[in-house]
């Protein structure tokens, strides 16, 4: 089998990858890294489809307060929360992808969804939490009361994978068919995906420390393993969504800095 094509994006060791998005029909890939130790957030946009950093130094004025809400074809779009001891949402911001451009700011008001091109938000103002929809390019108020049923999400190109506990009998499956490829022991999770004509497995063993240590393993669907790697060490638990595909893209988090991808189209 050719060789998969791979490419890997590694951020600065103060920063940690927090969340990532994905644009619905494109390939652009939107992450947030935060650093705990500067109280700083960076917003990175990567093309996966020319493998490169589009750009990687978005970043506000107290810009721990952002955080990444969603993305479409040519936008990104970022709450503002308050301070305090439990976040509330303040304001919603949008960003072009293009040019990093601010297209508009609006406060008092949450994110909601995207139907078509237009902003589904809920308007806080006078705690009449209404549903109005705003112009994408321009934030301007297109309609209000719009009821939930109206409220399609976005087609999102995520695709998840499945998640089996070490009590079902599907993560006993797993776990057999690991142990005659690769002799090991799987503990406590796995996530499973079959696309194309791939499978991808995500699981933990139990190391010398007697912690957990994450993997992700990368076969086709007659059991040969065409990747593997560590993507987590010395783990006191189990994380959540460690990878998953888009637009035909597997994508996942090494040790909290580096995102790597793999294209999978047969």
């Amino acid at each position: 089998m050719k060789k998969l094509p791979q490419a890997n994006f590694e951020f600065d060791d103060s920063f940690q990858v927090w969340k990532i998005l994905t644009s619905p029909s494109s390939t652009f890939l939107l992450v947030e890294l935060r650093s705990a130790a500067e109280l700083e957030v960076v917003f990175v946009c990567v093309d996966l489809a020319k493998n490169e950093i589009i750009w990687d130094d978005l970043s506000f004025e107290n810009s721990w307060a952002f955080s990444l809400c969603e993305v479409d074809n040519q936008n990104v779009y970022l709450t503002e929360f308050e301070d305090g001891e439990v976040p509330e949402a303040k304001a919603v911001m949008a960003v072009s992808i293009q040019n990093k451009e601010i297209l508009w700011y609006k406060e008092g008001v949450t994110f909601e969804t995207i139907i078509n091109n237009d902003i589904v938000l809920t308007d806080k103002k006078n705690n009449q939490y209404e549903k109005i929809v705003v112009d994408a390019l321009q934030g301007e108020i297109i309609k209000k009361n719009i009821p939930d049923h109206k409220a399609v999400p976005i087609n999102s190109a995520t695709i998840l994978p499945y998640t089996y506990e070490e009590s079902s009998p599907y993560f006993n499956t797993v776990s057999n068919f690991l142990n005659g490829i690769l002799k090991i022991s799987i503990v406590k999770r796995c996530d499973y995906i079959e696309i194309n004509s791939y499978i991808i497995i995500g699981f933990y063993t139990l190391n010398e420390e007697n912690k957990l240590n994450n993997f992700i393993s990368l076969l086709d669907k007659t059991g040969n393993l065409l990747h593997k790697e560590l993507i987590g060490k010395n783990l006191e638990g189990i994380g959540s969504e460690t990878f998953f595909m888009a637009n035909e893209y597997l994508i996942y988090i090494k040790h909290n800095k580096e995102i790597v991808t793999f294209y999978l189209k047969d």
